[in-house]
Order: structure tokens, then C-alpha cells, then sequence
């Protein structure tokens, strides 16, 4: 049983370096918590003043503000499953080690992607920058053929940490499968027998024979399949993918990496207004059609106000929680429950930003999840 109510050994062995070379202690810490010189500017930012910092309070056990997402899941599954138990029950454990020591990355290779879906942004995807340009939003500029700032930005890590030590890797994007060629250059410089692989995708490409043949050889690999909803809401969400594709990704998959003891292949699902009164439709979808070689895991949209599920309607909150009650697990439900109903929210904040987007992409969700839309409709001014 685990006795402390706030530690976390990540901060003594793991960073999550996000494209515009911001670093964080882990994917689920709190940006607005993070001090913005925490980035690759840094001689030896895995010992930033402000990881020091952070180290003291999880020898102290004390509250971390920017660890709040781990403090609310623990309460929700009642101190079963939080990211931060995750890792203390896979072998970090809670005692203090002497040295601090980098044995777990996140790293986001780039922001290339073929993509651009509905809650991204142009920090995480190239493919946004023309709607991003219409919709007035300042953002970096790249180099579209090396990324952020490319293979030297990987050569810099490489340069600084010993990435035989590396115990856990986690790759995100933009796309990583973009990326392939910086993918391989840092397995190649890991122990592979000795590696966890956790490889996040858009569900677009399937891995070369090169990459596969390393994936194979690593101790344990996890693939999150990036997928929102069943047939064309999900190409509607996931702009630039289709689902005729997107189903041979995941077919592959299931064919080449089956769960088993060393291999785990998950569908990451987000749930947001668009897909709230629909989302399980997905989920019977995969329990029919890969039985146990593909599961599934639900998330409430992060970070992306707009598009949090608060902003329906009171009446239209409970419509679609009374038709959920039956058909999704316990967890889940409770999830959505406490996400619609956390405050009240502002629909008008979403059609906003809904109907800017429908009229730079020339689309509506209307045709893809009409039950929504006639919830919907009587808030809806069209112009």
C-alpha cells in the first residue's frame, strides 16, 4: 500500500520535452505551474533549479500544485490509478534514490503532422498552420523539412544524456511515424532489451520494416491509436485522416503486435462535445471486430476550454447521460458525469470557434453525428 499521499519519483528521472523545446516534469503536469525557462536552452535542464525544486517537495511529500490531473484521477478511481501510481507500481516505487538519474523521456520529435485535428493546434501540427493563419493565431514558426529545430535537437540530448540508460521512452508528435528516421537514430543508441517503448500515433501510417524490426526487440512496447469515433466523425475530428486507412493501421496492429506479456496496442480515444452522446459506438466497434488484440481507453478533451463537454446545454447534459447510463462501464460514465456537470458552461463559447472552423474547412459536424445536431439545434443560430 502506498503511504504517500503526494510523492512522485518522476521528477528524478524523467522529462517530457515538448516540440517548441518547453520541458516539463511529465506529460500531465500543469503548464501554467511550469516556469517558462524550463526548456532545451538549459545546460542540463533535467537539473533545472525548478526539477531541484519539485525533488525537495516529493522528498517532503508535499502538494504539487502542477501535479493536480494525478490528485484528481486518485480521487475518482478512489487511490486506484493515476499516472503518478502508475509508475510507482511499475518499479519506481516511492524511495528517494541517491542520485537523480534520466531513465525516462517523453519527447515529441517535431510538430509534423499530416493532420489537423479539431483539439490541436499549430504547436503540434504543421497541417494547422493555414487554418491558424485564418483564424489570426500567432504561432512559431518551422522548418517543415526538419521540424522544430531537427535531428540537432535530438543530437543535443544525445549529447548531454546517456540514452543507454534509458528505461522508458515515450514518442509523440506532430506524428512520430513522420519521424522515422530520428525515431531510429535514438533506438539505436538505447539497450533495447532493457527498453519500454510507448509510441503514441494518428493512426495513419503503419511503421517501416526497419522500425518494426527495433520495435520487436524491445523489452516492452505500447502503441496508443489516436482514434475518436467510428467512420466519418472520426475523419471529421481528425482532419486529414480517413477511416478506410484508419482501420488498416489499426488491422495492422492487431496483426503484428497482438497484446500479449510484452506488447500492449490501445485505441486512446478523447471525448468532447462533438462525440459525447456517441463516443461508446467506437468502443463496441473494437470489442467486435479485434476481440482481445485491441482495447480501448477514454479521456475527457485537455486544455481546449471550447470544446469541453460543460459548454452543452443543462436539458442536453442530461439526455445524453441518461441514454450513457447502460452502455458504457461505470468509470467511464462517472468520468463524463463529472466533467459535464463541474460547472456550468458556455455554449456560444464553442459555436464560436465551431462555426470559424466550419467555414475555413467548408464542413459540419451536422453531417456526421446528427443526433447531436438535433439536440442542438434549437441554440444553434446558422448564418
Amino acid at each position: 500500500m502506498n503511504e504517500y499521499k503526494h510523492r512522485c519519483l518522476l521528477p528524478f528521472h524523467h522529462i517530457a520535452v515538448r516540440p517548441d523545446s518547453r520541458v516539463f516534469p511529465c506529460c500531465q503536469f500543469r503548464w501554467e505551474n511550469t516556469p517558462k525557462d524550463l526548456d532545451l536552452s538549459h545546460d542540463d535542464v533535467f537539473n533545472h533549479p525548478f526539477m531541484q525544486q519539485l525533488r525537495e517537495s516529493m522528498i517532503k511529500d508535499e502538494y504539487v500544485a502542477g501535479c493536480s490531473s494525478c490528485y484528481e484521477q486518485e480521487k475518482l478511481t478512489n487511490g486506484k490509478s493515476s499516472m503518478r501510481l502508475n509508475f510507482i507500481n511499475d518499479g519506481l516505487g516511492t524511495k528517494i534514490p541517491e542520485n537523480p538519474v534520466l531513465t525516462h523521456i517523453d519527447l515529441a520529435l517535431s510538430n509534423v503532422c499530416n493532420n489537423r485535428c479539431r483539439m490541436c493546434n499549430p504547436g503540434l501540427s504543421t497541417n494547422w498552420y493555414s487554418d491558424a493563419i485564418k483564424l489570426g493565431l500567432d504561432f512559431f514558426d518551422v522548418n517543415l523539412k526538419d521540424g522544430i529545430s531537427g535531428v540537432k535537437y535530438s543530437k543535443n540530448l544525445f549529447d548531454i544524456y546517456d540514452f543507454s540508460k534509458l528505461r522508458h521512452i515515450k514518442l509523440i508528435g506532430g506524428e512520430p511515424l513522420m519521424e522515422e528516421k530520428k525515431f531510429i537514430e535514438i533506438l539505436n543508441k538505447c539497450n533495447l532489451s532493457q527498453l519500454k517503448i510507448f509510441l503514441t500515433t494518428n493512426t495513419t501510417m503503419i511503421p517501416s520494416e526497419a522500425l518494426n524490426d527495433l520495435l520487436k526487440q524491445c523489452k516492452f512496447l505500447s502503441v496508443n491509436l489516436s482514434v475518436d469515433a467510428y467512420g466519418s466523425l472520426n475523419s471529421f475530428l481528425r482532419k486529414g485522416s480517413q477511416w478506410e486507412t484508419v482501420e488498416k493501421v489499426i488491422d495492422w496492429f492487431a496483426e503484428n503486435h497482438p497484446r500479449n506479456k510484452r506488447t500492449y496496442v490501445n485505441l486512446f480515444s478523447v471525448i468532447s462535445i462533438y462525440n459525447v452522446n456517441i463516443f461508446y459506438k467506437l468502443e463496441e466497434y473494437i470489442k467486435h471486430r479485434y476481440s482481445d488484440k485491441i482495447g480501448i481507453e477514454w479521456r475527457m478533451v485537455q486544455g481546449r476550454d471550447w470544446l469541453k463537454c460543460f459548454n452543452l446545454p443543462f436539458e442536453v447534459k442530461h439526455r445524453i447521460l441518461s441514454n450513457l447510463k447502460d452502455k458504457v462501464d461505470d468509470y467511464t460514465y462517472k468520468m463524463v458525469e463529472n466533467e459535464m456537470m463541474k460547472k456550468p458552461g458556455n455554449l456560444n463559447s464553442f459555436l464560436e470557434i465551431d462555426n470559424k472552423l466550419n467555414n475555413i474547412r467548408s464542413e459540419h459536424w451536422k453531417d456526421h453525428n446528427p443526433e447531436l445536431y438535433d439536440m442542438l439545434k434549437e441554440y444553434i443560430k446558422e448564418s
